[in-house]
């Protein structure tokens, strides 16, 4: 028992390191989207643009650089001849220095590329800035860093996912219905005159329309019976 008793604060201390860990951030590449270990959303997947950014300038000594990036999942096109479309992040020099996600935390993005170089996506919340985004170049060692600027950069203020919208099957099927019994009574009507008919019976089937009260009455009565019919069994 007293043991038992001394492993216990061990197994707690254990057991919440296991549950920090597990609540990481993490960085969808392909939906564009940063989650917190708070399970905060944000969302920056409505950024991306029909083109690459170029962000910077950067003066390195009588160098000028610049970064290529588009929103997830990748350029999209190639800005140089050097540089690979399917890159995350491009270096002006044609060097892609993003090609693979290796670490997320506090809002940062780190990737590797295909030099020394790695780049880094900084997530900064400014609800100021609802237009194009702001983005800035800096560098920090070997790693370039991005910092984006803008409204969707805040946790659950852009769309986290386009769920819903559109026309709901229910809405499709009434407006085929009614559109299609209205072309009925309105052809049925005309064809009918033609015949002759007059008053109600021009109404396309019209002996059939007389029913249907009685018909409804008869469904009511049998669903409330519970399909019993009033007739004895033999």
């Amino acid at each position: 028992m007293m043991m038992m008793a001394r492993l216990a604060p061990t197994l707690l201390v254990v057991l919440a390191a296991i549950v920090t860990l597990a609540a990481a951030d993490s960085f969808d590449l392909q939906q564009c989207k940063y989650t917190t270990s708070t399970n905060e959303i944000i969302d920056i997947a409505g950024l991306r643009q029909s083109t690459p950014l170029r962000v910077g300038p950067f003066q390195d000594g009588s160098i000028t650089y610049y970064v290529y990036y588009n929103f997830c999942p990748n350029l999209g096109s190639s800005p140089i001849p050097a540089c690979k479309k399917d890159a995350i992040m491009c270096l002006s020099t044609g060097a892609a220095i993003a090609t693979t996600l290796t670490n997320v935390a506090g809002l940062n993005v780190d990737f590797s590329g295909d030099t020394a170089t790695s780049s880094r996506l900084h997530l900064n919340c400014d609800k100021s800035i609802t237009g194009a985004p702001s983005m800035t170049l800096t560098k920090s060692s070997l790693t370039w860093v991005v910092t984006l600027s803008h409204q969707c950069a805040c946790p659950g203020v852009c769309p986290v996912a386009s769920e819903g919208g559109g026309i709901s099957g229910g809405s499709i099927l009434l407006a085929i219905f009614f559109p299609s019994v209205f072309v009925y009574l309105v052809v049925g009507v005309l064809i009918k005159r033609r015949g002759g008919a007059t008053g109600t019976d021009a109404i396309p089937n019209i002996a059939f329309w007389r029913e249907v009260p009685g018909l409804i009455k008869d469904g009511f009565k049998f669903v409330f019976s519970c399909g019993n019919s009033g007739y004895t069994k033999v």
